[in-house]
């Protein structure tokens, strides 16, 4: 159950960030999505490991850290598309 809460939670945040991010550092709809679904699912299940959340039901904490992770990936994608490719931005 937790898992498909991380996944539609971080598609959810992949989708909202795709249309507020500038269309120079935007990775398309469907890149947000992914790497925000990778990340959200990745936090989530971290959290799970470390014992911060529940395992096998629904836990309000391993959603907020599945979003916590989609957001840090989105960033990650984010910072990579400006600083380390300046050159598709001239």
């Amino acid at each position: 159950m937790n898992l498909i809460s991380w996944l539609f939670a971080s598609l959810l945040v992949g989708v909202i960030l795709s249309f507020l991010t500038p269309s120079r550092y935007n990775a398309g709809a469907l890149g947000s999505m992914g790497i925000c679904a990778m990340g959200g699912v990745t936090f989530g299940f971290i959290s799970t490991l470390f014992g911060l959340a529940a395992e096998l039901h629904f836990d309000l904490r391993s959603l907020v850290a599945a979003l916590i992770g989609a957001v840090l990936a989105w960033a990650a994608l984010v910072a990579y598309i400006v600083i380390a490719q300046p050159r598709l931005h001239d």
